[in-house]
């Protein structure tokens, strides 16, 4: 189902109290300014139309950053969504007529096929993607929202009346006269209103497929999992459709006259004599056809070739993890120094030819996740009657799997069976895996398993989906039965993860981070710190959205990673992944495995 989430956005501060100068800065879309246009506006330093029309992609990264330190592009203070009306006049008519809509951030998915709920009708072409890619690449940013369309029967329209009577946020004129208006919307319940219209309904792409193809590609690697994007409803009445020049082929009819004559019920028909016209118009009809099946075919061995680079890179990872575990279990062993093992497991990965997907983990009896060794050694040892979790991830090109396994050294009888039920979880659980499961059967047999051998799963955690570049994609694999599910689709990668427990079955942070990882939605944020930066600079080049440890850091930088990661955190540009416990006295065990759904199962990658 499509997903919305609000979004933090960049406005000429200018804007806010002088809409004449807005006007002067504001642009069309670029694939409609003329040449003339574009001259015209570039006399002004400021206006947009420099970075979305840039001379190099370079200068248009450059134009960005100097708007923004000059303080003429401020960043929005919290995330929200947009209100947007547009008052125009038909242009057949004069009649003034008002539009409505919303703004935010679409969740990217596959479109072709389009099994989302988000539906294309035109095919893009590679050679406009790769020119918007490189500027995307560039500027980390939209500078304009996809325009799409939904069925909502007018569901959204109270959400609109509790606002466009008031001053809007942004107001200014285009080049037709059209005058453009944003309102905010900062309130929690009214978000999530908006979220629901979007996740009940199927939204077309109207306008905007190059774009949307763009960031999908740009997604794949590393960038953002979401699109600016504008929603209207079908039944608002602002929204008003002409007729465009179409030629329509095979048609059941037997002549020209009968043609005709079905035509006249529902168009009004005017005859053109001139024949070249035509014959010109199907030359290029002929023409664009061609280019459409020609460019159908590159996208389409583009695919194929990712899916094969996708298997292979996974399949080479798993390879990897297991020979890590392999290496790395024996020497796990009480007096051992978690450190050790730690760089152990993670030197290992990189001489195996992967790369690590997260700081290994070591957790040890009640600590359940995202323990690793600090910054400053903090000398932890494995001490006689531990339970000792170990957690790695290894990715090839952003192609990551994950698995983990756990070691017990407590002779106690209420621990000797406790990893055996994380194993035999796992085994039922990957059992039931193929296409269209719903992984709420899957939390089922792993709740009633783990309970039957009298230990509690944690409700926090549990399975989830591996997307490139993202270990915990959007579906989730919970460990209860009655926790929400997803469904597993075919070519799909998931982690398999079980946790069982002798306490409650539910965590709370500590007040202790480790790792941490990018937050490819904060947008840009002014840094007071040149270590900040710097660090910045360096996580988005090395590890981009996937996980880092503070320790990683200190071979590059000898001073200021505390104090720099601190402002990043702060800022929201880095996100902390707090070590997660249960209560204390309590002991936690896991088992993990990747698994690649496939056509009548499953694929286990580690």
């Amino acid at each position: 189902m499509p997903e919305l989430i609000p979004l933090r956005s960049f406005y000429y501060k200018v804007g806010r109290k002088d809409s004449e100068r807005l006007k002067k800065l504001v642009a069309p879309p670029y694939d409609v300014i003329s040449e003339e246009e574009l001259i015209e506006m570039k006399k002004d330093p400021d206006n947009i139309c420099h970075i979305i029309l840039p001379e190099s992609y370079k200068d248009a990264g450059n134009k960005l950053k100097q708007l923004i330190d000059l303080n003429q592009l401020v960043y929005e203070k919290s995330r929200c969504i947009g209100i947007y009306g547009i008052d125009y006049k038909k242009p057949d008519t004069g009649e003034l007529i008002s539009r409505y809509g919303f703004v935010g951030l679409l969740k990217l998915v596959e479109i072709f096929p389009a099994n989302d709920g988000v539906i294309p009708h035109e095919m893009t072409f590679k050679k406009y993607t790769d020119d918007r890619l490189q500027l995307i690449q560039e500027t980390d940013s939209n500078f304009s929202p996809i325009f799409t369309v939904y069925n909502g029967n007018g569901t959204a329209e109270n959400l609109f009346n509790k606002y466009i009577h008031k001053e809007p946020f942004l107001q200014t004129e285009d080049r037709d006269g059209f005058i453009h208006k944003i309102w905010k919307v900062w309130k929690k319940e009214d978000i999530q209103e908006f979220q629901e219209i979007v996740r009940k309904h199927s939204i077309i792409i109207a306008d905007g497929h190059h774009r949307y193809i763009t960031s999908l590609r740009h997604s794949r690697h590393g960038g953002c999992q979401y699109i600016f994007a504008l929603f209207i409803d079908f039944n608002d009445p602002g929204l008003i459709i002409y007729t465009n020049q179409r030629q329509i082929h095979n048609l059941p009819v037997k002549n020209i006259g009968e043609l005709k004559h079905k035509l006249e019920n529902y168009f009004e028909l005017q005859k053109i004599n001139e024949y070249e016209i035509l014959k010109n118009l199907m030359k290029e009809n002929k023409k664009s056809n061609s280019e459409t099946q020609e460019e159908k075919s590159k996208e389409e061995l583009e695919k194929e070739e990712e899916d094969r680079i996708k298997i292979e890179s996974l399949r080479k990872a798993g390879k990897i993890a297991q020979e890590v575990k392999k290496d790395i279990k024996p020497k796990i062993k009480p007096g051992t120094k978690a450190l050790d093992i730690v760089k152990m497991a993670e030197a290992k990965i990189e001489d195996l030819g992967g790369l690590c997907a997260f700081p290994v983990n070591l957790c040890i009896n009640n600590i359940a996740a995202h323990y690793t060794s600090p910054l400053k050694d903090d000398g932890l040892m494995i001490g006689e009657g531990d339970l000792v979790k170990i957690d790695l991830g290894v990715h090839i090109e952003g192609y990551i799997v994950d698995t983990a396994f756990t070691v017990n050294f407590n002779e106690d009888e209420s621990l000797e069976n406790i990893v055996q039920a994380t194993e035999v979880a796992l085994d039922a659980a990957k059992m039931m895996i193929k296409p269209k499961v719903n992984t709420k059967e899957l939390g089922q047999k792993i709740e009633d398993i783990v309970r039957g051998f009298k230990y509690n799963p944690i409700k926090e955690l549990g399975g989830h989906q591996i997307e490139r570049w993202t270990v915990h994609g959007g579906k989730q694999l919970p460990e209860l039965g009655s926790q929400g599910g997803d469904i597993m689709e075919e070519g799909e990668v998931f982690a398999i993860e079980i946790f069982a427990s002798t306490g409650e079955g539910s965590i709370h942070n500590t007040q202790y981070s480790h790792i941490y990882e990018l937050n490819p939605y904060s947008g840009r944020v002014p840094l007071r710190r040149k270590a900040s930066k710097q660090l910045l600079g360096f996580v988005n080049k090395n590890y981009k959205t996937l996980p880092f440890a503070e320790r990683w850091l200190a071979n590059e930088f000898r001073m200021g990673i505390a104090f720099g990661i601190h402002e990043l955190v702060q800022q929201g540009k880095l996100q902390a992944h707090f070590v997660l416990a249960e209560k204390k006295g309590v002991y936690v065990a896991q088992s993990e495995e990747t698994i690649l759904v496939a056509e009548d199962g499953y694929e286990q990658l580690t």
